[in-house]
């Protein structure tokens, strides 16, 4: 494990995208933070606008990186997204007047705008496999939660079931049997391994809230670190996971074929064994 090399450019990225994210900025007035830091790089960066002067709904924009071009996307309705592959063309989420109102989650081809297949659920995280033939799923449970005090409780995120369904037909072909955290998930490059997120102890899956107590507090408040999370690994021939390290919020770097992920506000990265 090391640091992650590239931390300032992919900041400003972040940045920037966010900041259009939040209606910030438009398709004509996007400012980077520092366009240099873009140079010699490639790929798109997508995201959503709401400033559109003709549609009464937000406006889905590709930007393309090396170019400097931005392609508006109309769908003719509002969309929500959840995740897009930007090698594969893919983009998966849902239609409607809300991301809540939804009760199924589309697999949408970007620049054909056809729907490539359906599932009848909306899921809080889905990562499409490299070889574009499945999709990794998080679906929500419930809440996990720690007796703090008689009268408090942490919040330790949210506990879901980890589902690999196959793109063209949207079958089920896969569910862990451990539990994860709604903190991150993404695939191996081989498209035979997902990484996600659960708790190094079982039992905190199945903490209760104290009878009566109201208030919660985030899990950043526990002063001794007793609920560590870990990465895993769930592969799909053997049906079996792994733990990796410690770390939350894993993706994928699609140039070098590594996996990032987030420890203690820091950024790591490891490489999957040939």
């Amino acid at each position: 494990m090391r640091d992650f090399s590239f931390i300032k450019r992919l900041t400003a990225c972040v940045l920037a995208a966010s900041l259009l994210l939040a209606g910030c900025g438009t398709v004509q007035d996007a400012v980077w933070p520092d366009s240099e830091l873009l140079d010699g790089e490639s790929g798109y960066i997508y995201y959503i606008t709401n400033r559109g002067r003709t549609k009464n709904y937000e406006h889905f924009v590709r930007f393309d990186v090396a170019k400097r071009k931005r392609e508006t996307i109309d769908f003719g309705k509002r969309v929500w997204p959840i995740h897009w592959d930007i090698r594969g063309d893919l983009f998966v989420g849902s239609f409607g007047n809300s991301a809540s109102s939804a009760d199924t989650t589309q697999i949408v081809s970007i620049s054909s705008k056809k729907v490539l297949g359906k599932l009848k659920n909306v899921f809080m995280n889905i990562s499409i496999s490299p070889d574009l033939t499945k999709l990794a799923a998080l679906q929500w449970v419930k809440k996990a939660v720690a007796k703090r005090t008689p009268q408090s409780f942490y919040m330790l995120g949210d506990i879901c079931h980890l589902k690999v369904f196959d793109i063209p037909s949207g079958r089920l072909i896969a569910k862990a049997d451990k539990l994860a955290l709604g903190d991150g998930l993404c695939w191996s490059p081989d498209s035979k391994n997902v990484v996600f997120v659960s708790f190094a102890d079982d039992a905190l899956f199945h903490g209760k809230q104290p009878e009566g107590a109201v208030h919660g507090i985030g899990i950043g408040h526990d002063p001794k670190g007793r609920f560590p999370k870990h990465l895993h690994t769930f592969n799909l021939e053997t049906q079996k996971t792994t733990v990796i390290t410690k770390g939350i919020y894993p993706f994928q770097i699609g140039e070098t074929q590594e996996i990032a992920f987030s420890r203690n506000d820091n950024l790591f990265k490891f490489r999957f064994p040939n």
